[in-house]
């Protein structure tokens, strides 16, 4: 019988019990003190939106850091004209921190070094094309930063520029809310018939050179980006992509459309997506994925749906923004609770799933894997005789099997009335040192 080796290093926190927590005391002021935008410039989180506290620090302009610890301000922007008042979209180009928005009647992108604070602002014979621009992405590719909205045009570190085709001028119906750089190619995703002349139905991909059309298009808006398993994964507010039924979810692996299981409900869609150890962590406005009860954020492990608790509720609840901020999953909207604890618009999960952590571990076989819930453990050499424990744990963290004293090896375990999915074993001595971990995963 052919022994398939599982490895996976399960740090101590794999143990903990996953939990919701505030950032202090959060996000307030400005419209509801919201949060659209995160992610990581230096060591520290910074989150953008509609706010004018941050941890109670006054902040001015709606952008804050945290360090894990504390929330404070980013420099001084009151002498800075054009850094947006309300933050829509941030990026990392040329180990600069860009922070983009609307504050009109004024075109804003702001850049800090570390140091300070300066405006990006574009001639006075492009402004005519950009003022009123709404801002909604901002991603570096090919050596520019691409910044998206009711335009798109690109940013090389001195000038600002349209792409070849021509720039899009402002319309109400034409809108970039996200970009991917995916297989060496920049997707945007948004509300639109056609791009650069291009008919495109809301998802098109731009090769540095032209437009084209993706899988037949999106029957409704995209919201969101990101790539897990090598699948670019599209989040928004339709019902099918191509010519399969997707419900607010999609992926497409360079050359067709697949489904997430069910989906997320039609309740409100999805707003953001990210990557959170080994699972897809998916955020927005709807209380059920693949038919399992969440609350406006869900995790897909490749093969199942399952919720982070009681989730995130309050009035007017969404989901805007998601991050993995050093190995803790951030997620950024309007709203008052996370998993039943009060918060101001940002909270912060932690879970066992040290699975960020990937190692080679010999200490133990586990076959077959995967299995249909039947599978046998094995120690390796003289540990075959060592009295041990062996425990399972799902995605969540929460025990599902628990054997006292195996005193041979191998050991059978039936898992058969468990979910498909991704599950963690480990072995433990008397002592209760460890003797081996690993992952298994049920597929009936």
């Amino acid at each position: 019988m052919k022994k398939i080796c599982a490895g996976l290093l399960l740090c101590s926190s794999f143990l903990s019990a996953q939990k919701w927590d505030s950032l202090g005391s959060g996000t307030q002021g400005g419209v509801a003190g919201e949060v659209f935008a995160l992610t990581q410039y230096d060591s520290n989180l910074v989150a953008g939106g509609f706010f004018e506290l941050a941890g109670g620090i006054f902040t001015r302009v709606g952008i804050g850091q945290w360090n894990g610890t504390n929330w404070d301000t980013i420099g001084y922007t009151t002498s800075i004209k054009y850094v947006p008042e309300d933050v829509w979209a941030e990026g990392v180009y040329n180990n600069i921190l860009f922070v983009a928005g609307l504050d009109m009647p004024e075109f804003v992108v702001a850049q800090w070094n570390g140091v300070a604070w300066d405006s990006v602002r574009p001639t006075q014979s492009q402004l005519y094309n950009l003022d009123n621009m709404e801002i909604k992405a901002l991603t570096p590719y090919q050596g520019k930063l691409y910044v998206g909205g009711s335009n798109i045009i690109t940013w090389d570190g001195t000038n600002w520029d349209s792409l070849p085709t021509g720039l899009i001028r402002n319309t109400s119906s034409f809108t970039i809310y996200a970009m991917e750089v995916y297989n060496n190619k920049l997707y945007v995703g948004g509300s639109f018939d056609s791009i650069g002349n291009v008919p495109a139905k809301n998802i098109a991909v731009w090769n540095g050179t032209n437009w084209a059309a993706v899988g037949g298009g999106i029957n409704n808006d995209v919201s969101s980006f990101c790539i897990y398993n090598g699948i670019l994964m599209v989040g928004g507010g339709f019902d099918s992509a191509g010519s399969i039924k997707a419900s607010h979810i999609a992926g497409w692996n360079g050359s067709s459309w697949s489904a997430l299981g069910t989906g997320i409900n039609d309740s409100g869609g999805v707003a953001c997506l990210a990557v959170y150890g080994s699972v897809l962590s998916v955020g927005g406005g709807f209380d059920s994925a693949g038919g399992v009860p969440a609350n406006n954020i869900a995790f897909w492990d490749g093969t199942n749906w399952s919720a982070l608790g009681s989730g995130i509720t309050g009035n007017s609840t969404n989901v805007n923004a998601l991050f993995n901020y050093k190995g803790v999953l951030i997620a950024g909207g309007i709203f008052d609770s996370a998993g039943g604890i009060p918060v101001n618009n940002i909270a912060q999960w932690t879970s066992p799933l040290g699975i960020n952590k990937l190692t080679n571990n010999n200490e133990c076989t586990i076959f077959p894997n995967p299995s249909t819930g039947i599978f046998t453990i094995a120690l390796v050499g003289a540990q075959n005789f060592v009295p041990a424990t062996a425990e399972i744990y799902n995605i969540l963290g929460e025990k599902v099997f628990s054997q006292f004293t195996i005193h041979n090896s191998p050991f059978t375990i039936n898992l058969s009335s468990q979910p498909n999915g991704l599950y963690f074993y480990r072995v433990l001595k008397e002592d209760g040192s460890l003797l081996g971990e690993g992952k298994v995963v049920i597929k009936k």
